[in-house]
């Protein structure tokens, strides 16, 4: 028994010399989305890119959109609520879009740096940066980082 316990208090302070364990790095997350695009014929144009994100990303065959609106589609993709709940109830003028649970705001949160190209709302104000992104440059040539 003593030779057991000699064997395992050498073995916990060989691991505790050897120092912190590398961990690996947190992954990369994109998000592309897409408006009025069929689901089939409509890839061809993009083979490369199209190769690299089957080899290197995740598909969701199962995945469907909550509504066909684009505003109240993004507001969701965005919240991770269903439309009914993230104040965006059309593409028409922005009421109040819940923003307590944005997922660049958690992905901040987490130590990512966050950047968004393209449309946050149909009638998002350009003078209003996109909140939670580090660096963005908006559907009608608004670019910026926070100050």
């Amino acid at each position: 028994m003593a030779i057991v316990s000699a064997l395992l208090l050498g073995v916990v302070g060989a691991l505790d010399l050897a120092g912190p364990v590398a961990t690996a790095a947190p992954p990369n997350v994109l998000i592309i989305v897409t408006d009025d695009q069929r689901a089939v014929d409509t890839m061809w144009v993009m083979p490369k890119t199209r190769k690299r994100f089957v080899g290197q990303g995740v598909r969701y065959s199962r995945g469907f959109a909550t509504t066909p609106l684009c505003c109240p589609s993004r507001a969701t993709i965005l919240t991770g609520r269903y439309a009914h709940n993230t104040g965006v109830h059309s593409n028409g003028p922005l009421r109040a879009l819940d923003r307590t649970t944005m997922f660049p705001r958690l992905l901040r949160n987490a130590g990512y740096r966050t950047a968004m190209v393209g449309k946050l709302l149909n009638s998002w104000p350009m003078t209003t940066a996109p909140p939670y992104f580090d660096r963005w440059a908006l559907a009608g040539g608004k670019r910026g980082r926070p100050p």
